[in-house]
């Protein structure tokens, strides 16, 4: 996914970049620690299409270059073409999982 970008954040990261999975995540899709080169995305998105897990990914590649979600860190995302697509589905998914409850058994 850092093909999306103009620089590879990952070989021009100071340090190693390691992807995983965590089920800690429960209120954030993935979380990104830059010093340490750590990218997190939660185990809630195992089942997604692969164009939502390709932003979230695309969205904390950016954070290696930029910390904030200011104008540069919003120019680097939108190179990614699936990245509203990909909003959307997250915002529908984040309601549903609000507002559905267990059938009583």
């Amino acid at each position: 996914v850092s093909l999306y970008f103009e620089h590879d954040v990952i070989a021009e990261h100071h340090v190693p970049i390691t992807i995983k999975w965590v089920t800690n995540q429960n209120s954030r899709w993935g979380s990104c620690t830059p010093g340490d080169g750590v990218i997190r995305i939660s185990h809630r998105l195992a089942e997604a299409p692969d164009y939502v897990i390709d932003s979230v990914l695309v969205h904390e590649l950016a954070h290696l270059r930029v910390l904030g979600h200011g104008s540069d860190f919003q120019r680097m995302i939108a190179a990614y073409p699936e990245y509203e697509r990909a909003e959307a589905f997250l915002a529908g998914y984040a309601l549903a999982q609000r507002t559905v409850r267990p059938d009583p058994a």
